[in-house]
């Protein structure tokens, strides 16, 4: 947590944030039992729906206010300044 961030959400949030990261490492763990091929066609389909939302919320301001309001209790401050537009 940056000097920015501290105080701006709750230990329940940071927690399930925690928790997020951590089943993160589910991915390489599962890469070791499933083939490249598999891998693949789950990952390019997740990754690439991902990075177009991420940069789809910073120029659609309806979309960008659903993912606020589903996702808003999760982000931290900088995260949910539009003004600075960052990813």
């Amino acid at each position: 947590m940056t000097a920015i961030d501290r105080g701006t959400i709750d230990y329940k949030s940071e927690l399930l944030r925690k928790s997020i990261h951590f089943f993160s490492l589910s991915i390489p763990i599962i890469y070791n039992f499933i083939s490249k091929d598999q891998a693949l066609s789950i990952l390019i389909p997740i990754t690439l729906f991902s990075v177009l939302i991420d940069f789809g919320r910073h120029f659609i301001p309806s979309l960008n206010k659903f993912i606020q309001n589903v996702f808003g209790f999760l982000m931290r401050e900088h995260e949910n300044d539009s003004s600075k537009k960052k990813i």
